[in-house]
């Protein structure tokens, strides 16, 4: 018993040294594993807790549990506005999978991205087949049919990031980071730099302040129900006030990234423990 304590506070220490960076800036941590009622709890601390609307059912995920969307809808798991999403540097990071990638567009981040006022900037982040782009992306498309998209700026005059990949492959689960620190704009895809704006000589960008208010939907985007994430699963939702860096990113990949929860401190962190070891 001694020996199984004194592993457990090993593995504390050494996990909040990995993750105390992580902490910083946090606003929103959806893990989907600890949900009460119709409420997903917010594990940052900011009490952002999510509200499951509709069509909505809770699968086993990347790490420990997460949510499918069931149909297109412009309401399906709600972020109630809040002040403290109000931020003018981001990181917006969650787990995404689909059957089959090559089936539909849609959004698993939205923060007023059709639907703000045009004086007041939105976010987002969404997979798009080309056949569905309404909008001229530039030099970016190739023969690829599937792009990532990082949506900032005002409702009609977005500043969208939109970068063309070659497959996401069938029944694979995919981690997918944008972040933006004031002047450009990066994506990640499963812990590794994909496009970087700066790298490739793209003019600082001041895109980006004076959020709106509109709720923040996880899976669906008001205005435009057809670019609901339909038939997708969503895992380890986070959003930062600040651009993360590399290295941050791949510790925000492997899940649960917080070494004590603010709400279930202890039960939180050995179930954790416990779920890594059964089976090793």
């Amino acid at each position: 018993m001694k020996r199984i304590l004194f592993l457990f506070v090993v593995v504390l220490f050494i996990g909040s040294q990995a993750s105390a960076g992580l902490e910083d800036d946090l606003v929103l941590y959806l893990t989907f594993d600890n949900v009460k009622n119709k409420r997903i709890l917010d594990a940052s601390g900011n009490d952002l807790d999510a509200r499951v609307v509709q069509n909505v059912n809770f699968v086993e995920g990347k790490h420990g549990d997460a949510i499918k969307i069931r149909a297109n809808t412009e309401d399906c798991v709600n972020v109630p506005a809040s002040e403290t999403l109000k931020i003018s540097e981001i990181t917006m990071s969650a787990w995404i999978y689909r059957e089959n990638w090559a089936n539909g567009s849609g959004y698993w981040l939205d923060k007023g991205s059709y639907a703000g006022p045009a004086n007041m900037h939105a976010y987002g982040m969404a997979v798009f087949q080309v056949k569905d782009v309404h909008w001229n992306i530039g030099d970016l498309i190739n023969a690829a049919k599937t792009i990532l998209v990082m949506s900032l700026g005002s409702n009609g005059n977005h500043s969208r990031l939109s970068v063309s990949i070659p497959s996401l492959g069938k029944r694979t689960w995919h981690h997918v980071v944008g972040t933006y620190d004031g002047a450009f704009r990066t994506i990640y895809l499963n812990g590794e730099v994909f496009f970087d704006t700066e790298k490739v000589g793209f003019e600082p960008t001041k895109v980006f302040a004076d959020t709106n208010d509109e709720d923040l939907r996880i899976g669906c985007a008001k205005g435009k129900k057809q670019y609901a994430f339909d038939h997708g699963l969503i895992d380890e939702v986070a959003i930062w006030s600040r651009a993360l860096t590399e290295s941050e990113v791949r510790t925000a990949m492997k899940g649960n990234f917080l070494a004590v929860s603010p709400r279930d401190k202890v039960s939180t962190t050995w179930g954790d423990i416990k779920r890594r070891t059964v089976g090793k």
